[in-house]
């Protein structure tokens, strides 16, 4: 188990980009605290637990973690990470238990959660989590309502509180619906464009009288336009 300390803490400004971050991106790290130096290579990928609660961390979970296929335990419980919880971790097939509980987490749980397959351990609760709980596969098993608790914004099962009462998740789904009919409106008019201009082309190329009548109206238009501009230009 890889675990940090108070002491550790203060002596790294930010821990958690360096256990995370630095360890999935480079072969090997060093680490000196208190004149003891700790050596970390890419063995770490195959880390099945890693311990940083109570910690004082601060600043957003790296997407990076999702690297961490092997690991079977994460916990980051009682820091101050913020942001969104990142998509990547849904990769963590491994894992088995997740606690990011008391920190300032915010946004949606992410729906790639539902494909944590070993997950029976979970406890998000005490951030600003909103919106719908994801459902299916192994989250269905987790019906336990206070590992959400302290998320006054989240509805659906297992949470009492539902989402056709917040205005927040209706809001969302109508302004996705809105931007579905805008796209689907924005692509109706390109393509009905594309199939007119097509269209004429088709036929002048096999009509020889169409093309000739199409020709002699430009020529026509060209020659009314170019009439009318010299007589301003002379006025």
């Amino acid at each position: 188990m890889i675990s940090a300390s108070k002491s550790m803490a203060s002596t790294v400004s930010n821990i958690m980009d360096f256990a995370l971050s630095s360890f999935v991106a480079s072969e090997s790290i060093s680490l000196v605290t208190k004149g003891d130096e700790f050596s970390f290579s890419t063995i770490l990928r195959f880390v099945k637990s890693i311990d940083l609660s109570n910690n004082d961390l601060s600043g957003v979970i790296p997407p990076e973690i999702g690297s961490l296929l092997a690991l079977q335990t994460l916990n980051l419980s009682r820091n101050s990470f913020e942001g969104m919880i990142p998509n990547a971790m849904g990769d963590m097939k491994s894992l088995e238990t997740l606690d990011l509980s008391f920190n300032k987490l915010s946004g949606v749980i992410p729906r790639s959660f539902s494909a944590l397959n070993s997950l029976s351990h979970l406890n998000l609760s005490y951030n600003n989590l909103s919106g719908a709980i994801p459902s299916g596969n192994q989250l269905q098993t987790l019906e336990d309502a206070s590992i959400y608790i302290g998320n006054v914004h989240l509805c659906g099962p297992p949470v009492t509180k539902s989402c056709s009462d917040d205005p927040n998740v209706d809001s969302t789904e109508e302004e996705y619906k809105q931007g579905s009919h805008e796209l689907s409106f924005y692509f109706g008019t390109g393509l009905g464009y594309l199939f007119g201009l097509w269209s004429v082309f088709v036929v002048m190329l096999f009509k020889i009288d169409w093309r000739l009548f199409y020709f002699a109206t430009v020529d026509k238009m060209y020659d009314k336009v170019y009439v009318a501009v010299k007589i301003r230009m002379r006025n």
